[in-house]
């Protein structure tokens, strides 16, 4: 008997009795049933349910014995994709990605997590997630692979593998024009705002541990104001502080009127693909998706997808690099 037929027979159920409702859903009224059954019939319908049972339990246990490419317990991951013939990307749902009308999320992370996809030979399958899911590792197979612009630091790889960087992003320093801030040793002792839980906060604070990135020394006796982007930048231009420090430039755009960058960044942190190191058979993958980005820089895709992207800017050069 085979599955379809097993679960039909499950679904249906013994002679006369309702048929298998599934959980969450209303069972269906029913009046009184005035059949009166023979033993014989009860003992007929408690063995048919019996035999389907032992049926579904002998499966069960053949599969248990040798795991599928979907729950693949083997250190060959990359193996197991390519039998299914493709693999699931978390890309963050925030920026760079852009919602596009009538088209659809694109953006540089999209870009490249398909680049990746399409040189390992397999097709991309595109997961818009908040990335605090990715950060917080356990994925439970959701994802294979993240690759979600987020900064490689000790603290992420605790939890995930990292893998080689593929784009910088330095961080910036906004200040109101006129104010005597021209340099980041003028933080020293000045009101500054940031987002909270973000990597200039942790900057500020003394404890940033970028990966492969790097960091100017924090200032001393900084004034540490806790807001979010809008609440930073309206809080410099209306006085109440002195600077707001945000981790990516991009994300704080053309500079409003009345307000000034610093050119020299505090930090430059490096965007690095990941893989949950609870999965087995990750790092296989994780090294193979490593020498396909070399690839992608060598002959250089990213960084005509970076220009394509950022505005003519190529922003795939690494700090160090």
């Amino acid at each position: 008997m085979d599955d379809e037929r097993i679960e039909h027979a499950l679904r249906r159920g013994p002679p006369a009795e309702p048929a298998y409702v599934p959980l969450g859903q209303a069972i269906p009224a029913r009046g009184p049933d005035r059949t009166r059954r023979g033993f014989g019939q009860w003992l007929q319908a408690i063995a048919a349910i019996a035999a389907v049972a032992v049926v579904v339990a002998a499966i069960v246990v053949l599969r248990s014995g040798s795991s599928g490419p979907e729950d693949s317990v083997g250190g060959d991951l990359l193996a197991d994709l390519r039998a299914l013939g493709r693999i699931r990307i978390a890309v963050t749902n925030q920026s760079p990605q852009v919602e596009v009308p009538g088209v659809g999320y694109e953006g540089f992370d999209i870009d490249v997590a398909r680049a990746i996809a399409d040189r390992l030979g397999l097709r991309a399958e595109i997961a818009l997630v908040d990335p605090a899911e990715v950060a917080a590792g356990n994925w439970q197979g959701r994802w294979d692979l993240a690759v979600d612009s987020a900064a490689a630091t000790a603290q992420r790889g605790s939890l995930l593998q990292l893998g080689s960087g593929y784009y910088a992003r330095p961080a910036v320093v906004v200040t109101r024009d006129g104010v005597a801030i021209t340099r980041l040793a003028d933080l020293a002792g000045a009101r500054v705002c940031v987002v909270g839980g973000s990597l200039a906060e942790r900057w500020i604070r003394g404890s940033l541990d970028l990966v492969g990135g790097s960091a100017q020394p924090a200032p001393v006796g900084a004034q540490l104001v806790t807001w979010d982007r809008q609440g930073c930048l309206d809080a410099v231009r209306g006085g109440s502080a002195d600077a707001f420090v945000d981790d990516w430039r991009y994300d704080v755009g053309s500079v409003p009127a009345g307000l000034v960058a610093l050119a020299e960044p505090p930090f430059v942190g490096v965007a690095a693909p990941a893989v949950d190191r609870a999965r087995a058979g990750s790092a296989r993958l994780l090294a193979e998706v490593d020498q396909v980005v070399g690839e992608l820089r060598s002959d250089g895709t990213l960084r005509s997808l970076s220009m394509r992207r950022f505005g003519g800017e190529d922003t795939t050069v690494l700090p160090g690099a």
